[in-house]
């Protein structure tokens, strides 16, 4: 016959974590989403000690939670995603990303300014044919 190894304090643990998840609601969910999202960006930086490897979790896990919420209610509100259900996602996407910030929206824009010369040269040559510009004299 098994021993119980149910102590009091496990039990009071476990009231605890209840009454903390009713309290603290969608933070707890944004939270767990951006820890495991900061350990993939955390786990290619070059940390030298364990508490500049804590800085940046902090880091990420923070950002994530100043984020998230203003993010999920731009899906809510313009794509009819509700909210409570793309927390934990968003939460890890943004920790994903880490410092990457600047990089990606570089990129972003580069790609823009890519693709307005584009259409501006298609348009260019388009008008200049219309307008005969390309005949020989």
């Amino acid at each position: 016959m098994n021993e119980q190894s149910t102590t009091l304090g496990h039990m009071l643990s476990a009231l605890f974590v209840a009454a903390a998840g009713y309290v603290s609601g969608d933070y707890v969910t944004i939270i767990f989403g951006a820890v495991a999202g900061s350990v993939w960006p955390l786990s290619a930086a070059d940390t030298k000690t364990r508490i500049h490897s804590a800085i940046l979790l902090f880091k990420l896990v923070m950002t994530a939670c100043a984020l998230t919420g203003f993010v999920a209610y731009l899906l809510e509100h313009y794509q009819a995603v509700p909210a409570a259900r793309a927390l934990a996602p968003i939460a890890f996407g943004i920790a994903v990303v880490g410092d990457r910030w600047v990089r990606i929206i570089d990129a972003v824009v580069k790609a823009l300014l890519t693709l307005i010369e584009a259409v501006g040269k298609t348009l260019t040559d388009r008008i200049s044919k219309l307008l005969g510009g390309d005949r020989d004299a």
